[in-house]
């Protein structure tokens, strides 16, 4: 492979030497040369219209610039793999792959469509709609449900690929899971009926809650700061229903603050609110899940 420029007027359509391409893609004893659509003389060669050589060796004009075609080919051969950390590097390679039908790179594309679908979920569920990849789409809405419906972040060029009906099956979802989790903040029957953590300790040194909620086979008053936090938990699930929100490092500090101002309180509140939220986030989880399963069960592409 290398980048290569027209030979001009040379009868045997020969071309000059260009700019090599990286090892190991440099041979000089190579049998075809794949020339990209960024190397120097490439639009003489494409109006020309005619199978050009150098030395022998056919030039094959392709569409690809370098750079794309540099990374498909590592993707084929046994090499280092291409540094595609960003959709605005591995989308070109995608449409090559696709072009070209070259199978075990899709495999890998796809799979790095997975870790990238965490940073732009919008994206990649606009791209595996369009290519119709379902178990992709399902990755990317459930990475959506770390971010808020907010019409001003979330637009992307990759929707205009998709149909408005994918669009709203993907918006839809998102607030099917917030509605689903919003319960988790107002009934606590999800927890275990044995629990003496520090939020329910019953003593008069810091205040209870003047509700009394459904916990499981009884109902209880948990500690005043415990139910605050359930409550900034919920706006916080009905913006970003999923469990990593729950999750993400600082979000009970407020909430360890209030009852270590508490004596007894205190004593255990570190560890039982990590216990705690563990607990909650995995809980926030299988509700979404289950909401996944019989929402994104469904066949997504048109």
């Amino acid at each position: 492979v290398a980048d290569v420029k027209s030979g001009g007027t040379e009868s045997d359509h020969s071309v000059h030497q260009g700019k090599k391409a990286a090892a190991p893609f440099d041979k000089c004893d190579a049998d075809v040369i794949l020339c990209s659509c960024d190397s120097p003389g490439t639009g003489a060669l494409m109006q020309q219209g005619q199978i050009v050589n150098k030395d022998g060796v056919p030039v094959i004009q392709v569409t690809e610039d370098s750079i794309v075609l540099d990374s498909l080919l590592r993707l084929c051969y046994p090499t280092a793999d291409p540094e595609l950390e960003s959709l605005e590097k591995l989308c070109p390679v995608l449409e090559a792959v696709k072009k070209y039908m070259v199978d075990a790179p899709l495999r890998d594309l796809r799979t790095r469509l997975h870790a990238l679908a965490e940073t732009s979920p919008v994206k990649v569920y606009a791209i595996a709609i369009y290519h119709g990849w379902d178990e992709e789409a399902r990755v990317a809405a459930k990475c959506f449900l770390n971010y808020p419906l907010d019409f001003s972040t979330i637009c992307a060029m990759e929707l205009d690929g998709i149909s408005g009906g994918a669009y709203h099956r993907l918006l839809d979802y998102h607030q099917r899971c917030s509605q689903a989790v919003a319960g988790l903040t107002k009934e606590f029957l999800w927890l275990s009926p044995d629990d003496s953590q520090s939020y329910l300790l019953d003593h008069i040194l810091c205040p209870s809650s003047l509700v009394t909620y459904n916990w499981p086979n009884t109902r209880r008053n948990p500690r005043k700061w415990w139910i605050e936090h359930m409550e900034r938990s919920g706006a916080l699930l009905k913006a970003t229903p999923s469990g990593k929100a729950i999750a993400s490092p600082g979000w009970t500090d407020q909430a360890i603050k209030v009852a270590m101002g508490c004596s007894e309180c205190k004593r255990n509140v570190l560890v039982d609110m990590r216990r705690f939220t563990e607990r909650f986030a995995a809980e926030v989880e299988k509700v979404t899940s289950e909401v996944s399963r019989k929402h994104l069960g469904l066949d997504l592409t048109d």
